[in-house]
């Protein structure tokens, strides 16, 4: 996938496999995708609430360090969205837990070292993350049979970050 003017990329649901089929959260009412993934020869499965139908854009949101999906529930829910317009909201791989995150919270990639200077940070778990969401985007778009230009991408706080570095370098 190539960034364009013409493109407004999300991460969103990875290849899935026969052995993923979609399954209802009762606590959520919701639908959730499984997507299987391959990065780095290591197959994972990530999950994704996805809401609306049709052939309009597809919003992809990602959440924060510590965050969940369902943080973005209310947006996915609004009634003045676009007709078509279909919204999914994947989970990160990886759960949080204190002191480094709330309980039942999730992250792309774990932070590590301190935040005194921006300019010294490094994210050693980046790549990985950025691999994993490319393969996301690209098996969401074959599912949803939608192509990259009708795809949107955004996020909130590490999702941002994750959507920012994937927007400059995919």
């Amino acid at each position: 996938m190539h960034l364009t003017a013409a493109h407004r990329l999300v991460p969103a649901v990875l290849a899935l496999a026969a052995a993923c089929a979609p399954e209802r959260d009762p606590a959520l009412g919701t639908r959730l995708d499984p997507a299987c993934v391959t990065v780095e020869g290591t197959s994972e499965t990530l999950r994704a609430i996805e809401r609306g139908t049709g052939d309009g854009p597809v919003v992809v949101l990602l959440h924060g360090y510590g965050a969940s999906p369902e943080d973005f529930l209310a947006f996915a829910e609004r009634t003045d969205l676009p007709v078509g317009t279909r919204v999914v909201l994947p989970y990160a791989p990886a759960s949080t837990h204190p002191p480094a995150g709330r309980e039942g919270g999730f992250m792309w990639w774990l932070f590590t070292g301190e935040f005194h200077d921006a300019r010294e940070l490094t994210f050693p778990g980046m790549p990985l993350a950025r691999a994993r969401l490319a393969s996301f985007l690209d098996s969401l778009e074959a599912r949803l049979h939608v192509s990259s230009d009708r795809v949107v991408l955004g996020g909130f706080s590490q999702g941002a970050m994750l959507a920012l570095e994937f927007a400059l370098n995919d």
